[in-house]
């Protein structure tokens, strides 16, 4: 990914080409299609700024933080797409030094965002909504208006030696496409905020309600 104003573009296929045997069945993919799109994250009150404004993600939110554990990386924002499925970035599974825990000869280098990540839970979430996904018929063109959400966090080490908190604020952007690539879109107003990646990109009261068309990203 080239810089902060891209996300990735989803693939519905992404639910089925996974490498376990976690994938949705034929009957529920069905179900998700069926159930998807209900949720409608709030956006600002009326007169409040429509860049960067604190929102409320709420007990039924499909919004979630992925963080490794037993470590101290910065989180990313994740969102339902499933009962099972939870997409998010690839940086939550990254060290300080934007090193992969799991392969420290990898590196993510500046300008260069991870890619998304697709985390498959053990048990279902029935009671969680979720939006639906974009796939081959959907339709994004320049000007449309679309909608980020996104976690940011800092870390916070209240005495020497001890472990690190979280505190963390939800807040809200509305966007324009700028560009559409085969694998990313391109949103106004670059944001250069270090280490935020892996909320949604939606799109509101579509025909088939809430439709997540991309992934949030940032190139720091």
């Amino acid at each position: 990914m080239m810089n902060s104003r891209c996300p990735w573009l989803i693939a519905i296929a992404i639910l089925f080409n996974c490498a376990d045997s976690g994938r949705l069945s034929d009957k529920e993919n069905k179900e998700r299609i069926a159930n998807c799109g209900k949720p409608e994250l709030p956006t600002p009150a009326e007169g409040e700024k429509l860049e960067g404004s604190k929102v409320t993600f709420g007990d039924n939110s499909y919004i979630v933080r992925v963080k490794t554990r037993h470590h101290a990386e910065y989180f990313t924002t994740g969102f339902f797409i499933s009962p099972r499925h939870i997409l998010t970035s690839s940086q939550s599974v990254f060290n300080e030094e934007k090193h992969l825990r799991f392969n420290s000869t990898y590196q993510i280098t500046k300008g260069v965002c991870t890619i998304p990540m697709l985390v498959e839970l053990k048990e279902d979430r029935n009671e969680v909504q979720f939006p639906c996904v974009a796939d081959s018929t959907t339709e994004v063109k320049v000007n449309d208006e679309v909608h980020a959400y996104r976690w940011k966090g800092k870390r916070v080490f209240p005495q020497p030696r001890k472990v690190m908190e979280i505190y963390s604020d939800s807040y809200y952007f509305k966007r324009k496409i700028d560009e559409v690539q085969e694998k990313l879109i391109a949103t106004s107003k670059k944001q250069y905020k270090g280490n935020v990646r892996g909320g949604p990109l939606v799109m509101h009261k579509t025909p088939k309600g809430t439709l997540a068309i991309g992934i949030d990203a940032t190139s720091e």
